[in-house]
């Protein structure tokens, strides 16, 4: 509940989930740190149904009797990242099957060419790989106060891993924000049956 956000956070999921996008974290970090977000953005918005599809992140395994950390439980690792994004991909949870499932690339509930995936370091570095190198839009920012975090999401940016890299700041009018928003209007429309009608046409005129 004491961690400050970077700004911005809340009204950006929140008028993402406003447009439809179904919302995923997918860290490093620690879960139990991570899933006070939800209902904070309820709060802030004055909406009880705002939802965060899942969190993915490490967990500790805690002694029953006191409540004291006695080990780690799980990490979520680079490759970790992965496995999540693919999960999500082929709607596991929604359908309950293993990720292992094999699932031609066409019937996948969400394409990866559909997702934004936003990161700011070493440990996104193979997700950004996937969801770039499928169509999908990357974005890697920075906190402006600490240089070496834009040295390196930059080298990752030199690497061609990433569409844009900007400060974390998701307020309203922050490029951040204007990208983000941008890039969700695009892929819902490009899942529209308006785009579709549009694609149909196109191609019967050719």
């Amino acid at each position: 509940q004491n961690i400050v956000l970077y700004p911005g956070v809340e009204t950006l999921l929140y008028d993402l989930y406003r447009m439809g996008v179904e919302i995923y974290i997918v860290s490093s970090g620690i879960r139990s740190l991570l899933t006070h977000l939800e209902s904070h953005i309820q709060e802030v918005s004055g909406d009880p149904n705002f939802r965060i599809q899942k969190i993915y992140g490490g967990d500790f395994r805690e002694d029953p009797q006191t409540g004291v950390i006695k080990q780690i439980a799980s990490v979520v690792s680079p490759t970790d990242k992965i496995k999540a994004i693919m999960e999500i991909s082929k709607g596991c949870d929604v359908y309950g099957f293993d990720v292992s499932t094999s699932i031609p690339i066409g019937g996948r509930r969400i394409p990866l060419e559909s997702m934004i995936y936003v990161g700011d370091g070493p440990s996104d570095t193979w997700a950004f790989n996937l969801i770039h190198d499928s169509g999908g839009a990357t974005l890697g920012v920075f906190n402006p106060e600490v240089p070496a975090q834009f040295e390196q999401i930059e080298r990752i940016r030199q690497d061609d891993r990433l569409d844009l890299v900007a400060i974390a700041d998701y307020s309203p009018g922050s490029t951040a924000y204007y990208w983000i928003i941008s890039k969700a209007k695009e892929l819902l429309y490009k899942s529209s049956e308006e785009y579709e009608y549009r694609q149909l046409l196109h191609d019967l005129r050719k």
